[in-house]
């Protein structure tokens, strides 16, 4: 079963590669998006399809630079989507849905001023959240480009760079990384959702 997965992606990349790099650029978006990225293990999906970018799967130049598209444009979607919503009877809703998760923003961004926006990408939960908070505090718009900017690209650079370096120490081990790729991925996604269940029953 494993080895058709395999073969499957490879087809897939092969046959429909601007679509893969869609779908790379859809993760990233999602998983920094308000709130969406809550539940998405984008970090995980980076790494390994940054694994798969060792083996000529994809480039990681390309993969880079749709990552960072995406996750430039979930912070400055989820900043303007804030703006909009704060003075309107939706936000009622958003608030009392995530209230909690708003709330342990408001205190990160407080402590930590405008950098949160860079800090918060790399920062478990703080991802989907601080950018939604900047909006709602005003933040000035021209402060929040540059450091979701700046925080966006070097993100993708990490996240799918470690991936690719990874894949480099596994060749010098002749282990084969397209396969350990699909089962560090398909680790992260049932340790992340079980950490989720496990979250909510505390």
């Amino acid at each position: 079963m494993l080895n058709n997965l395999l073969e499957l992606t490879r087809n897939l990349a092969r046959e429909h590669i601007f679509l893969c790099y869609v779908v790379v650029f859809l993760m990233s978006y999602l998983e920094s998006f308000a709130f969406v990225g809550l539940i998405m293990p984008g970090a995980g999906f980076a790494f390994s399809v940054g694994i798969l970018a060792y083996h000529h799967v994809f480039n990681i130049y390309y993969l880079m630079v749709a990552g960072c598209i995406g996750a430039i444009l979930a912070d400055i979607s989820s900043f303007f989507l804030a703006r909009y919503v704060r003075d309107r009877d939706f936000f009622s809703w958003i608030e009392k849905k995530y209230g909690i998760y708003i709330k342990k923003g408001e205190d990160f961004f407080q402590r930590f001023g405008p950098v949160s926006i860079f800090l918060g990408r790399f920062i478990g939960f703080t991802r989907p959240v601080v950018p939604f908070v900047a909006g709602l505090l005003n933040m000035k718009k021209g402060l929040f480009l540059i450091y979701s900017s700046l925080s966006g690209i070097l993100w993708a650079i990490s996240y799918y760079g470690a991936g690719y370096l990874f894949g480099v120490g596994l060749a010098k081990w002749n282990i084969t990384g397209i396969k350990l790729a699909v089962l560090v991925a398909i680790f992260l996604v049932i340790w992340y959702f079980w950490k989720k269940i496990r979250d909510k029953q505390e």
